[in-house]
């Protein structure tokens, strides 16, 4: 995969933390997927929705990079 010394040396020296999941473990992040992420993807859509249903985003086909920080 993606591990090598290049990059646990840059997470090191940024202070992220590398953690590596076990193989087949998926089962033990599905609660992040209930409890975290589809809240999470619902209030995106709403954003978004909101965005796409205002003046300047009737303007955009898409969302435009500069936007989406902001709207995140």
């Amino acid at each position: 995969s993606h591990i090598n010394s290049r990059v646990l040396d840059l997470c090191q020296r940024h202070d992220i933390k590398f953690i590596c999941l076990p193989p087949n473990a998926t089962h033990y992040c599905q609660p992040l997927d209930v409890a975290v992420y589809r809240p999470l993807k619902g209030f995106w859509r709403k954003v978004l929705s909101n965005w796409k249903e205002s003046d300047e985003g009737k303007n955009h086909p898409t969302l435009p990079k500069h936007i989406f920080p902001t709207l995140l």
